[in-house]
């Protein structure tokens, strides 16, 4: 008599369809994560540009006094503020068929009230913090020694917004990382993979 293994396969892999569900739908935390900085208009980047070149100083991404504490970056000292275009809203009274009526009227105004990434403390030359936290057997450096892979400064001037994690060129072993972002090491996994997946090309 033969014996007959049975054995049970099971299916290990992740259920793509569910994953990207919970990625669009996901809790407000989540995606906000995707959008920490404002998006600004064509002429205010190029207005701030223009600020930040006569001042010498390196372009990156802006955002105002208060909103830099609340990322934990303080404004260094005696560092002044650019001006962008920022809208006003106002509310009048006017006369329209004999009565008196509250209109609202918008317009926009230059204020100074921006700083660049570059004017704080967390700006750290572009580098983002990529050590190893104790405890876990794997080390960044030596991950990308492996590779073959080097880590430059981060181009602040792709995205002045500060949205961007990071970037990864096709067409040599470079990548990058904002300084920004709250986890670096999860960025530097995420570009490697670009790296590694990617032939050719341009910034990805």
């Amino acid at each position: 008599m033969t014996a007959i293994n049975n054995t049970v396969k099971t299916n290990n892999a992740p259920d793509y369809a569910s994953l990207l569900e919970d990625a669009l739908n996901g809790p407000a935390e989540q995606l906000a994560s995707f959008r920490v900085f404002h998006k600004y208009s064509a002429a205010n980047r190029q207005l701030a540009a223009q600020q930040l070149r006569m001042r010498g100083i390196p372009l990156s991404p802006l955002s105002t006094f208060k909103h830099w504490q609340s990322q934990g970056v303080n404004v260094l000292k005696g560092q002044k503020a650019i001006s962008l275009y920022m809208p006003v809203t106002k509310k009048e009274e006017v006369e329209r068929n004999g009565e008196v009526v509250e209109e609202t009227k918008s317009f926009f105004v230059m204020r100074p009230n921006w700083f660049a990434l570059s004017q704080t403390d967390g700006w750290n030359e572009g580098k983002a913090d990529i050590s190893t936290p104790e405890g876990i057997d794997w080390n960044a450096e030596r991950c990308l020694a492996a590779l073959g892979i080097e880590v430059e400064s981060f181009d602040n001037s792709i995205a002045l917004d500060g949205n961007c994690g990071g970037y990864a060129y096709r067409d040599k072993d470079v990548i990058a990382l904002n300084p920004l972002w709250g986890n670096p090491l999860a960025v530097l996994a995420h570009e490697v993979a670009h790296k590694l997946l990617h032939a050719i090309g341009t910034p990805g």
